[in-house]
């Protein structure tokens, strides 16, 4: 499987130089993701999320990657951001991305309390 995000990821990178969408980007961040490039998943997350700043999804994405990365202080900023954005459109996609952003924001909030959780 691994063979296949890599495939990917030539693929992508091949089709952003001919053709650009945030859709691309993202794709490319969930498949460097995969290949545990963090760093690479990391930029194109934020390059998705700067492409269109009132779309939630790169941003979501971002936070999850910066909580699996122990990237603690990072990942709450980013949940309050998400948090107190102000969408103009509500979506049923936008609420869920919200209402998973508010409960990893309680779950790394009462970790950091209790001492669980080293800050990055």
């Amino acid at each position: 499987m691994n063979n296949n995000y890599k495939s990917a990821v030539k693929i992508l990178e091949a089709s952003t130089k001919t053709y650009s969408d945030v859709k691309q980007y993202i794709d490319l961040g969930i498949c460097y993701e995969n290949i545990a490039n963090y760093k690479s998943a990391e930029q194109n997350y934020i390059y998705a999320s700067d492409m269109i700043p009132n779309i939630l999804y790169p941003k979501y994405l971002l936070v999850k990657l910066l909580n699996k990365e122990n990237k603690i202080n990072d990942a709450r900023v980013l949940c309050r951001s998400i948090l107190e954005f102000k969408v103009k459109k509500k979506t049923t996609a936008d609420s869920q991305i919200k209402k998973e952003v508010k409960t990893l924001l309680e779950s790394l909030n009462s970790s950091a309390s209790s001492g669980r959780i080293k800050n990055k």
